[in-house]
C-alpha cells in the first residue's frame, strides 16, 4: 500500500459508528465531498480480490490540505497519507482476499469553512515482478554474488525484498543501492544467520539511495533486506550489487590516531588527509594565541563519507563541536583565551565509498575583545542590569554565553533589548529562574537589528538572561542590552473568563473588542444557537504579534471545529457553523503569536 502507516492520522481514531453508518464509495467512481461539522468524512469501499486499489483526493478548496486513512472492520489504521502531490493524498491498496475497508477524509489541520474536493476511488494493475520473486522474506532470499549487479523492482510498497550473500572472513564489503526510479528511497538492512540486525541504512550523503561498509570476522551468510522508506510508486526499480570495499591508502600524516601522534596544522594552512576505515581518526594539533578566533573548516572530497568533527583541549575536555555548511562541509569555530595547543579530532560515522579524502583548512583572526561584563559565562557569575539601564556587550562566538542579573517586583511589566551591532549578528534571548529553569515571557519579538523580551512579573524576584549567538563573524560582534519597565497590560470587560464556567455571552450580530492577559490566558465566550440557521464566527483588526485559534464546543465540551489562520486576514481565525440543534455551545479563543500580554482583538458572532 502507498501510504505512511507509521504516522497516525491527525484525528481522534477509528469511529466504528461512524464508519459503519457510512455510504458506499463505489469502485471507479467520484465523489464530491466537504466534510461536515467535525471537520471530517467518512466511507465505506467493497474491494475484490486480485486487484490494486487507488485511493486519492483532487480539485481541493483553497486553503484545504486532505488527510487519507484506510481502516479495517476492526479499526485497524492500514494505510494513512498526507501529501502525495503538493497537497493532495493518495493511498494503494491491494486486498488479500475481497473484504470492506472504512475511508476516513480530514484536514492536516483545523480545515476552513466548507472544505471540500474530489474523491476518486478506481482499480490499477500491479506491475510484473522482478526475476528475483517471490523473496519477500529471508527464508526467500535470492543469492547475489561478489561484484554482481542486480535489477530488480518493487510492485508495491509493502514490497520487501531479502538477498542472501555468501562473506569470506577477513573481507570489508560494500552493499549498496544505485540508479533508483523517480521516487524511489530504498532502506537496506543486514542480518547474520541467526536474524541479529547487524548494520542498517536509509539515506547515504549523495541522497535517498542506501549503502552498508560491513567486515567479516568469519565465512558466514549475510542477508540483506531491502526496503521503501518513502513509496510514491508502484512501479518501484533500483539496482543492487555487492564488492569489495577497498580502505584508502594511509595518508602522508599517518600515523596520527592521538594525542601523542597528532600531526600539527598552522593557521592559513590547508591539509588534504583520507580515512582508512570505520576505525581510523585523524588527529591534528593546532597552536592557538591568545585572543585570536580560529574557524576549522572541513570538506569531504565527494559524497559518500560521514566525517565527526570535534575541538578539544589537552585534558580532552570538548571546546567546539561543528556546524554542518552542507552535505559535505562542517565547520568548528574558537576564541582562544591562551596561548596553547587545541586538537582536533576527525572520525568517520559512517563510510559508503572507497574514496575518502577530506581538506582540512585553518583561519586565524584577531578577536573582537572581551567587554567589560567578562566573564559571565554561567549563572553564578551574571552581573546585575538596572531599569532605565544600556550596556555595551560582545558576543565572540556561537558558544559563548553571557548572563545577567535581573531583579523584578510582583506587578510590574518589564522590557528587555538586545540590539545587534552588527548584521551578521543574530541574538537570541532566555529568561530562568534561580534554579536555572526557562521562563516563559509574556513577548518575544524579533527586531530588525536584535530582539526584545517582554515579561510582566508575577512575584519578587531576581532572575537570569542568557544572551546567546545563533549566528555571529568569526571575529565576534558587539551588541547593546537595555531594561526598562513596560506599561502593564489592561484587562478588558470581560476578564474574568478564563474557562467555560465563566465564560461571557456574545449575541448574534455582536462585535467585542478583547485583549489577552499574559501567556496562556485564553477568552471564553457563550453562544446561544438556533438550529436551521448558520453562523459566522471570526477574529479580526488583530494587533501585531497575535494570532487567534479558535475552538467551538459543545454544551459536554466535546470539540465541534476549530480554526487557526483564515484565508482572508492573516492570522485572524474563522468558523462557519449550522448547529444540528439549539443550544448553548462555547467558543474558546487562545494567542499562538509571539504576543501575549495586554494586546487586542475584536471578535463577531454574525447570521449568514
Amino acid at each position: 500500500m502507498i501510504g505512511e502507516p507509521s504516522t497516525p492520522p491527525s484525528f481522534d481514531g477509528f469511529n466504528a459508528e461512524r464508519a459503519l453508518a457510512a455510504p458506499l464509495l463505489q469502485v471507479d467512481a467520484v465523489r464530491a465531498v466537504q466534510l461536515d461539522q467535525t471537520g471530517e468524512a467518512w466511507f465505506r469501499i467493497d474491494l475484490p480480490a486480485g486487484q490494486a486499489y487507488e485511493l486519492f483526493t483532487t480539485n481541493r478548496s483553497e486553503g484545504f490540505d486532505p488527510v487519507l486513512a484506510l481502516f479495517n472492520q476492526h479499526g485497524d489504521q492500514l494505510a494513512y497519507n498526507d501529501d502525495i502531490d503538493g497537497a493532495s493524498s493518495r493511498i494503494v491498496y491491494w486486498p488479500d482476499e475481497s473484504v470492506t475497508l472504512f475511508v476516513w477524509l480530514g484536514s492536516v489541520s483545523p480545515s476552513p469553512a466548507g472544505a471540500s474536493c474530489q474523491l476518486h476511488l478506481r482499480a490499477v494493475a500491479l506491475p510484473p515482478a522482478d526475476a528475483f520473486e517471490p523473496d519477500d522474506t529471508r527464508d526467500q532470499a535470492q543469492p547475489i554474488a561478489l561484484g554482481e549487479v542486480q535489477h530488480r523492482r518493487f510492485t508495491h510498497s509493502g514490497d520487501v525484498d531479502w538477498v542472501r550473500f555468501e562473506a569470506q572472513a577477513g573481507q570489508i564489503y560494500l552493499f549498496r543501492t544505485f540508479d533508483l526510479g523517480e521516487g524511489v528511497d530504498t532502506v537496506l538492512e543486514l542480518y547474520d544467520g541467526r536474524g541479529r540486525k547487524l548494520a542498517d541504512n536509509d539515506d547515504t550523503s549523495e541522497g535517498v539511495a542506501s549503502a552498508i561498509v560491513y567486515a567479516s570476522d568469519v565465512t558466514e551468510t549475510l542477508y540483506l533486506k531491502v526496503s521503501l522508506h518513502a513509496p510514491r510508486l508502484l512501479d518501484s526499480t533500483y539496482r543492487l550489487t555487492a564488492t569489495i570495499f577497498a580502505p584508502a591508502p594511509p595518508d602522508a600524516y599517518e600515523p596520527n590516531n592521538g594525542f601523542a601522534a597528532a600531526h600539527p596544522i598552522m593557521a592559513g594552512e590547508t591539509q588534504q588527509h583520507t580515512i582508512s576505515d570505520e576505525q581510523d581518526s585523524d588527529w591534528l594539533a593546532l597552536t592557538t594565541r591568545a585572543g585570536y578566533a580560529y574557524r576549522v573548516t572541513l570538506q569531504a572530497d565527494q559524497f559518500g563519507v560521514d566525517i565527526g568533527l570535534k575541538l578539544i583541549d589537552p585534558a580532552g575536555a570538548v571546546l567546539a563541536f561543528p556546524k554542518c555548511v552542507n552535505e559535505i562541509t562542517c565547520e568548528v569555530t574558537y576564541v582562544a583565551d591562551d596561548d596553547t595547543t587545541v586538537f582536533l579530532v576527525i572520525q568517520p560515522l559512517r563510510l559508503f565509498i572507497n574514496n575518502t579524502g577530506y581538506l582540512v583548512r585553518v583561519e586565524e583572526v584577531l578577536a573582537i575583545a572581551p567587554d567589560a561584563y567578562e566573564p559571565d559565562n554561567e549563572v553564578g557569575a551574571a552581573h546585575p542590569i538596572a531599569v532605565g539601564e544600556t550596556q555595551q556587550r560582545t558576543l565572540r562566538s556561537t558558544y559563548e554565553a553571557d548572563f545577567v542579573r535581573v531583579r523584578v517586583r510582583a506587578g510590574e511589566a518589564y522590557l528587555l533589548r538586545a540590539t545587534s551591532m552588527r548584521d551578521e549578528l543574530a541574538l537570541s534571548l532566555q529568561l530562568l529562574n534561580s534554579e536555572g529553569v526557562s521562563l516563559v515571557a509574556d513577548s518575544l519579538i524579533e527586531t530588525d537589528d536584535g530582539i526584545q523580551l517582554r515579561y510582566l512579573a508575577n512575584a519578587d524576584a531576581t532572575l537570569y538572561l542568557r544572551i546567546t549567538a545563533s549566528r555571529a563573524p568569526l571575529i565576534g560582534a558587539p551588541y547593546q542590552l537595555s531594561l526598562d519597565t513596560s506599561p502593564l497590560p489592561q484587562p478588558d470587560p470581560y476578564e474574568p473568563d478564563n474557562d467555560d464556567q465563566s465564560a461571557r455571552p456574545i449575541a448574534a450580530g455582536e462585535t467585542q473588542q478583547r485583549n489577552f492577559l499574559g501567556y496562556g490566558d485564553e477568552d471564553w465566550l457563550r453562544l446561544d444557537l438556533q438550529a436551521g440557521q448558520t453562523y459566522l464566527i471570526e477574529t479580526f483588526d488583530l494587533a501585531e504579534g497575535v494570532d487567534t485559534r479558535i475552538v467551538l464546543f459543545n454544551e459536554h465540551m466535546s470539540t465541534l471545529v476549530a480554526n487557526d489562520n483564515s484565508n482572508s486576514d492573516g492570522y485572524a481565525s474563522r468558523i462557519e457553523f449550522r448547529p444540528p440543534r439549539s443550544a448553548t455551545y462555547y467558543l474558546c479563543i487562545s494567542n499562538l503569536g509571539h504576543t501575549y500580554s495586554g494586546e487586542r482583538y475584536r471578535v463577531r458572532l454574525s447570521v449568514r
